[in-house]
């Protein structure tokens, strides 16, 4: 029987902070050795103990479970501008369909810019960063703060003005599609890009692009080897398109590729006699 089912058929779990401050070390451990795949599963258990945990630049602090998940994670990364972080979060504000938590991410820490939420309404924080810190892991460092089903990371020179955030959760709630945003990408040969910003492309570029937080995670989220942003969505949403390209792909172009794959296998161990086990 599933973990979850026989807790359930208990009643109520009490909420037990011992258990839930342990958890958050180990967390804080697995964050530190980016490891964002235990840090999620940690934070899951330590929802079960009773607690929600929120990071914050000391590193971390509980509060007892209760509040709404997020609909939506907006990871922003504030790189010295905060009256554009400002201008996107009463944009965004004012055309808010769902619930929404705010995670900027400040790579000027101890220099940080005041007043770039003050339009802003709902769940938010700052982590503090040291200036050296790359956009890949900064966004890491946002991502594994995220609690929303759907993360979007946006560039805040965006300005948002219809119901964005409900387009790219419907979007997302078809399996096929991988990633989402408002500005794609079209390739034929992965060297010359075309923009659309309607219909199926290869690329969403990285001014907006929303994905399912779960697969996010799963794929490593943003290489760390990207000092800066540039290529950094290509990177991103191609990976982000191979997490589900088998269970995408018919069953008799699956029988195809495997039988390529194992024309690759004859090809470099067909004769190898000394590898065969009877």
């Amino acid at each position: 029987m599933p973990h979850w089912a026989s807790i359930a058929s208990q009643g109520v779990r009490e909420p037990d902070l011992n258990e839930a401050n342990a958890l958050a070390e180990q967390r804080q451990r697995a964050r530190a050795a980016r490891d964002f795949a235990l840090a999620d599963e940690l934070r899951n258990r330590i929802a079960a103990a009773g607690f929600e945990v929120h990071d914050t630049p000391g590193g971390y602090e509980l509060v007892p479970a209760g509040a709404p998940t997020p609909a939506v994670s907006v990871l922003v990364d504030l790189e010295g501008w905060p009256e554009d972080a400002a201008r996107f979060l009463v944009s965004l504000a004012n055309h808010r369909a769902c619930t929404v938590e705010v995670i900027a991410v400040d790579r000027r820490a101890g220099d940080r810019p005041s007043g770039w939420a003050d339009g802003w309404d709902g769940p938010a924080q700052t982590l503090d960063a040291d200036a050296t810190t790359g956009f890949g892991a900064a966004r890491n460092l946002a991502l594994a703060a995220a609690t929303g089903a759907v993360v979007m990371l946006v560039d805040t020179s965006l300005e948002v003005t219809g119901d964005l955030l409900g387009a790219l959760i419907s979007a997302l709630d078809d399996p096929r599609v991988a990633v989402a945003g408002p500005f794609g990408l079209t390739t034929a040969d992965l060297f010359d890009y075309e923009e659309r910003t309607t219909g199926d492309v290869a690329i969403i570029q990285g001014y907006c692009l929303a994905a399912r937080r779960a697969d996010l995670v799963s794929a490593g989220g943003v290489r760390e080897s990207f000092t800066f942003y540039r290529n950094a969505d290509i990177d991103v949403s191609l990976r982000l398109r191979t997490l589900g390209a088998w269970e995408a792909t018919p069953p008799e172009e699956r029988d195809r590729l495997s039988r390529r794959n194992m024309r690759r296998v004859h090809d470099r161990f067909l004769g190898r006699q000394d590898l065969t086990v009877s």
